[in-house]
């Protein structure tokens, strides 16, 4: 069983606490950095992400809105543009119906006219 290191911390109200490197990360530095002893104070080292003098801001939340609208304009973008796709394809093809259909028209009168004056 290890036993961890106790850290003295001193904060501004004056008050001195004891406690093990795991505990003082878990309440001085908020869970997200890990303390360090400079001398007689002890400071956090922040995770990435995370900054402050107790790890108490995110750098994320700088960028979560952003991040956000842009996801959503992607995603608005994507769907304009599969549309926009299907809407053409379905214009291309109805343009090929109607020509395939003016084609067979015009060679089966082709035909009955051939055949009307032969015989």
């Amino acid at each position: 069983m290890a036993i961890s290191p106790t850290v003295t911390l001193h904060l501004d109200d004056g008050v001195v606490r004891g406690l093990d490197l795991q505990s003082c990360a878990a309440q001085l530095c908020k869970g997200h950095g890990h303390c360090v002893a400079q001398g007689q104070a002890t400071t956090c080292e922040c995770i990435l992400g995370y900054r402050g003098e107790f790890c108490h801001e995110s750098v994320n939340e700088e960028i979560r809105i952003p991040l956000t609208l842009g996801v959503l304009a992607l995603i608005v973008g994507i769907l304009i543009l599969s549309f926009l796709i299907s809407f053409i394809r379905q214009r291309v093809k109805a343009k090929r119906r109607k020509a395939a259909a003016k084609d067979s028209n015009g060679v089966e009168k082709g035909i009955l006219l051939h055949h009307h004056t032969q015989g």
